[in-house]
């Protein structure tokens, strides 16, 4: 057998100049290295790894033991097979790979061989053999992922105990106390899967102590009929589910929110955003009896009012009868449609209700309740801008930053009726057996004169009141009296007894109707009706 002095001889170098070739510790010129290899394959020489071992020399080379599958994922195994390959590249190192199935018979023959300087290990299981047999292992081993044993093992990983606490309390915040939790295939975590037992296992001890109530499932292929399954399932399990935490790929997650959107539900995103502003506002003001929502009664006839408005976000109104129709015609749903748009909103308002965001004085309140609330900050969204900003919006709380503003929403196709010369459903007439039926005409025509205009027409419009009392013509101008500063800003006042006396809120409409569009022209002053579009207003 050749040794080493044979291919110094053959070569025409020095035994060190062989020595060097072979281990890499030196450099040796291009020319002279090829002459050295090309001897040692004439000689079928080979350079004993197993003493170079036991001289303390370096091989250059690491194992990385990754038994491979059919299940699998190269997609998600490639990311760090070429992450180590890269930096042991870097630092000069070559990679051997191993991907027997035998894992364990493949990392002690690496080990005693004396060919690697080291191993790593990917795709590691809790209870991993290779990190056994590390334990009694030549060379240092390392692992991308903590088994159970690390008994022998340098292990690195990401915390996925943290992840999963993360997730649970992020979902706590947003308002979420029933929350489905979807796995991998079963077989997933029979197999040992590190990543997603110690995220599931995570999960499910920080949600038991948060108080939230997990419903689990897995899945197999995560197709679209599996997640329609998945869905029923878990509404049947718990009907209060608001939020979704997925160990699954974007295929089946997006499957899964078909699934949902086809039920009326849009998890997270219908819910979240009211629960954050109800938590800060209830943080700052130190009041518990502040909501999110808050309904009334007063106007249902066929179907719920307030189930009216969130279709109309989305290019749906209430139609003749028991049917919402789509603005340009395209669509008309029955009410009582599983999947229309009207369900979709009852829904809505129970998922919200469920949550602790709806006023429980929803059901039985009228309108002037739950105006009052509105004025005292109380709720938080109004359906209406004439609602929400005609009540709480006073100089005193615009002065302080506080106060509603419009926001349109990312999917919003706005259904609005606008003006309607010709007419609508709502009509002023005289009734046949009415009684001073010329006195109710002439009243009918004070309505539409400028001072009946003012004086009868919705407050929350803008109509300002009687001249003289809460407005009146400065510099040719109309302009808000002091008096009337504070009666359109909320404030409790007292009317003069030459206008009759009492509060002024006592004798405010109660018609609830604007005979002309608020921005007309009233000919008396050559300003619009309404008195927030004055130039003194707006100034």
């Amino acid at each position: 057998m050749a040794g080493i002095k044979d291919v110094a001889v053959r070569a025409g170098v020095s035994i060190s100049t062989v020595s060097y070739v072979m281990s890499g510790k030196r450099s040796v010129r291009n020319e002279t290295k090829i002459k050295v290899m090309q001897a040692a394959r004439e000689l079928n020489y080979f350079p004993n790894a197993g003493a170079r071992m036991l001289r303390g020399e370096r091989t250059r080379l690491v194992a990385l033991s990754s038994p491979m599958s059919d299940e699998t994922a190269y997609g998600d195994w490639s990311p760090f097979f070429f992450g180590v390959a890269r930096r042991l590249r870097h630092y000069g190192y070559d990679v051997l790979l191993l991907m027997g199935e035998d894992e364990n018979e493949d990392l002690v023959r690496m080990s005693d061989s004396g060919l690697v300087d080291g191993v790593l290990l990917l795709d590691v299981a809790m209870s991993d053999p290779r990190a056994r047999a590390a334990k009694t292992s030549r060379v240092p081993v390392a692992s991308i992922g903590c088994p159970d044993d690390l008994d022998g093992v340098y292990a690195v990983d990401l915390d996925f105990e943290q992840m999963g606490e993360m997730a649970v309390q992020k979902l706590m915040k947003a308002g979420h106390r029933h929350v489905l939790f979807l796995g991998a295939n079963s077989h997933a975590y029979e197999q040992g899967v590190n990543f997603l037992i110690r995220t599931r296992d995570s999960v499910r001890i920080c949600a038991e102590k948060a108080g939230m109530r997990l419903t689990c499932d897995v899945i197999d292929t995560g197709d679209a009929d599996e997640m329609e399954c998945v869905v029923e399932r878990a509404f049947a399990s718990d009907p209060r589910i608001t939020a979704v935490l997925g160990q699954v790929g974007l295929i089946a997650m997006s499957n899964l929110k078909s699934a949902l959107q086809s039920r009326g539900y849009d998890i997270p995103k219908d819910i979240s955003v009211l629960k954050q502003m109800q938590d800060k506002a209830r943080e700052e003001t130190g009041s518990d009896d502040v909501y999110a929502l808050s309904l009334f009664k007063d106007w249902d006839d066929q179907a719920m009012q307030n189930g009216f408005q969130l279709p109309a976000f989305y290019g749906y109104a209430e139609g003749t009868g028991y049917v919402m129709s789509n603005a340009d015609g395209t669509d008309a749903q029955s009410l009582i449609d599983e999947n229309g748009v009207y369900v979709r909103a009852l829904k809505f308002y129970n998922k919200a209700e469920q949550m602790g965001l709806v006023d429980p004085e929803s059901t039985t309140q009228n309108y002037d309740t739950m105006y009052s609330k509105y004025k005292e900050g109380k709720i938080l969204f109004s359906f209406w801008p004439w609602l929400g900003q005609a009540a709480y919006n006073t100089d005193a709380h615009k002065k302080d930053g506080k106060g509603f503003m419009m926001l349109s929403i990312d999917d919003m196709k706005i259904a609005s009726k606008g003006a309607q010369p010709n007419g609508t459903t709502t009509f002023i007439g005289v009734g046949e057996k009415a009684k001073n039926k010329e006195r109710l005409v002439k009243f009918i025509d004070w309505l539409y004169s400028p001072e009946g205009i003012q004086a009868a027409g919705s407050q929350t419009n803008g109509a300002a009141g009687l001249k003289g009392l809460t407005w009146d013509i400065k510099d040719g101008k109309p302009v808000l009296t002091d008096f009337g500063v504070k009666a359109m800003g909320g404030e409790s006042v007292n009317v003069p007894e030459e206008y009759g006396g009492g509060g002024y809120s006592d004798g405010a409409s109660q018609l609830n109707v604007s005979t002309v569009l608020n921005k007309d022209i009233d000919p008396r002053t050559s300003a619009p009706y309404n008195y927030q579009m004055w130039d003194s207003e707006l100034a």
